[in-house]
């Protein structure tokens, strides 16, 4: 039998229950009122998204409409293929590299890490060029050459490249330039424990693939460069073939190698580009000895993965088009 003092209690506890319950409910109800907020702010994101994408396509279908009659007009003036067009590129080109070069040349370049690691500072990149050892550049079909690479937060695939370079290269004439955006996963400290044998830009933040091989494309203005990915690892005699191809014919501007995965499959043996601007890695997941992939011919482009490019025509067209930052389609457009 409950006395007094017992319901007493139960009353006690169950009202201090329903004080819990009633606040749980008013913080549910915060959190409730704070996700319909939310949910409000990202309606309206979307609606603005959607608003700007259809802005977007109203003027990608007016660039396509004035592009293709550009397009048509221009291969009626000029013919592709005729006197007229090669006169015109031969005067064009040099002028635009000219001007992009006096454009980029307004910004600033970060210098790399010196042999005691202090940090880097920003300064005129003017000030910045490397040049090589006289004794490089006697002999012009075994030039100087710079390997260009771009990291972003990639330490073990960085290091994997680099040791890759200075035990499979038998060609003397190299350096190393690593532009480093900003990483936080120990890359700088890295680059910084190799300085005087790999030049490190430590650039504040991520600029982007086309940004990073121009700034390095400057520094080195009088090497051959050779573009390589973070992610790749060479094989041996691979720089030499590639400078032996490139000086074969003073025609040639750009040489790149076959690329095959770590499964032994081939990922590109240079690559195609179609009518409508799609392109297309030639061979892709095929037996790299195939003999159709196993022969020197012209392509369309080489993927910048690992691409080889004479100094001699980056003088002329400069690097890569910023328009195309922060990546993809640069090494086809170049």
């Amino acid at each position: 039998m409950l006395t007094s003092d017992d319901i007493r209690e139960q009353l006690a506890q169950q009202e201090l229950e329903l004080i819990q319950q009633s606040r749980e409910i008013e913080e549910l109800r915060a959190q409730l009122s704070q996700k319909e907020r939310e949910a409000a702010r990202i309606n309206e994101d979307y609606s603005q998204i959607k608003r700007t994408a259809e802005e977007l396509r109203a003027a990608n279908e007016a660039l396509t409409f004035y592009l293709n009659r550009y397009k048509r007009v221009k291969e009626k003036i000029l013919p592709p293929g005729s006197w007229r067009e090669n006169v015109v590129r031969r005067l064009a080109l040099p002028l635009l590299a000219r001007r992009e070069q006096r454009a980029r040349l307004t910004g600033t370049l970060v210098m790399p890490a010196t042999r005691s690691g202090k940090a880097a500072s920003a300064v005129d990149p003017g000030a910045a060029v490397v040049a090589p050892p006289a004794a490089w550049c006697t002999d012009p079909k075994e030039p100087p050459v710079a390997i260009v690479i771009p990291n972003w937060n990639r330490l073990g695939l960085l290091r994997g490249c680099i040791e890759s370079i200075v035990a499979k290269t038998g060609y003397k004439k190299f350096h190393i330039c690593v532009y480093d955006q900003g990483s936080t996963d120990g890359s700088r400290q890295y680059l910084e424990s190799l300085a005087g044998t790999v030049d490190a830009i430590l650039a504040p933040d991520n600029s982007g693939f086309v940004d990073a091989n121009n700034v390095m494309i400057q520094r080195y203005a009088a090497w051959d460069i050779v573009f390589l990915n973070n992610d790749t690892q060479v094989t041996h005699g691979w720089l030499e073939r590639l400078i032996d191809t490139a000086y074969r014919s003073g025609k040639i501007a750009m040489v790149g190698p076959k690329l095959v995965y770590p499964d032994g499959r081939l990922q590109e043996a240079g690559s195609e580009i179609f009518q409508d601007g799609s392109a297309r890695a030639y061979g892709k997941f095929e037996d790299p000895t195939d003999p159709r992939f196993d022969q020197l011919r012209e392509v369309d482009y080489c993927s910048a993965a690992c691409l080889f490019a004479k100094r001699s025509f980056l003088n002329r067209v400069g690097g890569f088009d910023s328009r195309y930052a922060p990546a993809y389609y640069e090494d086809a457009d170049l």
